[in-house]
């Protein structure tokens, strides 16, 4: 059975508006490019993507991660063609 592993951080530093608008020195206001910018890079896309099959339901992965990170965990049985959506 084939499945496809998605590893989201949703913790506040990696997919959080304000972790962004604090790095481009908290304008009083933002530009088109600038609120571009942030939905393009909290949109909430996985930073890893992994086709796996297995044969008896059971699989392990290793991740590594830091003292406060928070990630979720998506997994999601595929069919034929194995075409999938990111988010």
């Amino acid at each position: 059975m084939k499945k496809c592993l998605f590893l989201i951080p949703i913790a506040i530093l990696c997919n959080g508006f304000p972790a962004t608008y604090y790095r481009m020195g908290s304008p009083p206001q933002l530009t088109k490019e600038e609120v571009s910018l942030i939905k393009n890079e909290n949109d909430g896309h996985p930073v890893q993507t992994e086709i796996f099959t297995t044969g008896s339901g059971e699989y392990q992965k290793t991740i590594a991660i830091r003292e406060n990170d928070v990630f979720l965990i998506r997994l999601t049985r595929l069919q034929e063609p194995y075409a999938f959506s990111e988010k």
